[in-house]
């Protein structure tokens, strides 16, 4: 892991997501690197207007204002980026870009071995729109696994829950937890839920995997319940981490209210490690 990747807002999301992401290059010699983004089709949206002649001159006059107040806002925000990394003595980088902040970050998690943002963001600060939409898809295309973190100082990963059902997300998400979190040998609880004929195997094999990468605690947990039901009651409190795949088709499905992904999401107080 030598490359991390994070998204600056001005939120304590943001705030949250450096401290977190900084902790993990200090384990690995590892570069963050800030993303600064100016909400180019935002703006474009917020300035459509219906035609008057006495308001040909505004938008251009008032995008300039927008782009001009979303660079200022943005060096700021850079500029706490870098002094949080030179505190915890990580060596960072920054891009400045412009456009569409899904798409960009999506584009430069192609490069990125991690991607740590906030479970809310607010990339769009500058028009205050409604940010789900980034969040929702940054999880369906990035190109790099997720750490999702809430706004609250970060906490050492001691405690892991990994939900594991054997899905191809799911075992993304199990390949690429152990090789960031096997310098911190945690406590792990492999946990699915499925019939005992299916799942033990499935289990057996997901504990030995681990094991195999060094991994020396690491326990499992079939149960016939809701996964959702089962981590609410015994692992949301217990765990520093959630491990997790996602589905491309119904992480943020609206109707499908008992996605487990979104459940976790909008609770909004683990972090969560997301694989699509």
């Amino acid at each position: 892991m030598k490359k991390i990747l994070v998204p600056l807002d001005p939120s304590d999301y943001s705030k949250a997501a450096t401290q977190y992401a900084c902790r993990i290059a200090g384990m690995f010699k590892a570069t963050v690197v800030g993303i600064a983004i100016i909400d180019i089709e935002g703006i474009d949206e917020e300035l459509k207007l219906p035609f008057r002649m006495d308001l040909m001159d505004f938008p251009r006059k008032r995008g300039i204002e927008m782009v001009k107040s979303s660079r200022e806002e943005l060096d700021h925000l850079v500029m706490h980026f870098r002094q949080t990394c030179e505190e915890n003595s990580v060596s960072c980088d920054v891009i400045n870009t412009q456009g569409v902040p899904a798409v960009r970050i999506v584009d430069e998690s192609r490069f990125h071995d991690l991607v740590v943002m906030g479970l809310r963001s607010h990339l769009r600060f500058i028009t205050e729109t409604d940010d789900d939409d980034v969040l929702e898809n940054v999880i369906r295309h990035s190109c790099a696994p997720l750490i999702l973190v809430p706004a609250s100082d970060p906490v050492p990963i001691k405690k892991v829950a990994i939900a594991y059902d054997g899905s191809p997300p799911a075992t993304r998400a199990l390949h690429n937890f152990a090789r960031l979190a096997a310098p911190l040998n945690p406590e792990v609880k492999i946990v699915t839920s499925m019939s005992p004929k299916k799942g033990a195997p499935l289990l057996s094999s997901a504990q030995s995997y681990l094991e195999a990468h060094g991994y020396q605690n690491v326990q499992v947990d079939l149960v016939d319940q809701s996964i959702i039901e089962v981590f609410q009651d015994n692992y949301i409190d217990w765990a520093d981490l959630c491990v997790l795949g996602a589905s491309s088709k119904s992480v943020f499905e609206k109707v499908l209210v008992g996605s487990f992904p979104r459940k976790l999401i909008l609770d909004g107080h683990i972090p969560l490690f997301i694989n699509p």
